[in-house]
């Protein structure tokens, strides 16, 4: 560990651009640079805007759902990396010798979200008690080999 400690410092203060800096020998094109002074550089010719005084109206509160996919068969303790274009069902054979396992909220895998997650969202969603909600869709999981008109149609009757 400690040889890559040191290969990295090492690699890290004998960089020239490092170097030409904390020496003070660098040419305009390795001045370390202030971001603030760079911002008001670019904004100093730039002409003031006046903003619209606010109009006394409620503002809305909007929540946007889209791409969700929860899945009526995710299986909480299945493979979650498996030979399957989608895991974490019980109809799939883990990868190799993999031993990853589909989490109770989800997994970080090839696997959609659980309907338990699903829910939850939805309650938090009730809480913020919004004034619109818009959903734009693209709620089936990813298993477009079994999915024809009526699966989908059940489905989104399900969700919503």
């Amino acid at each position: 560990m400690t040889t890559y400690i040191l290969t990295g410092l090492w690699r890290h203060f004998t960089n020239p651009h490092i170097v030409c800096q904390n020496m003070f020998l660098c040419s305009k094109e390795y001045v370390k640079r202030d971001l603030d002074t760079d911002i008001n550089n670019m904004i100093k010719d730039k002409p003031n805007k006046t903003w619209e005084k606010p109009t006394g109206r409620k503002t809305l509160k909007i929540v946007h759902i889209s791409d969700l996919h929860p899945d009526l068969f995710y299986d909480v303790g299945a493979p979650a990396d498996c030979t399957e274009p989608v895991c974490c069902r019980n109809n799939v054979s883990a990868k190799g010798n993999s031993t990853k396992k589909a989490g109770y909220w989800g997994s970080l895998a090839k696997c959609d979200l659980p309907m338990q997650t699903f829910d939850l969202f939805l309650q938090d969603i009730k809480k913020l008690n919004p004034d619109a909600i818009i959903w734009t869709g693209d709620n089936t999981a990813h298993d477009i080999w079994q999915q024809t008109q009526s699966y989908n149609i059940n489905f989104t009757v399900i969700l919503s």
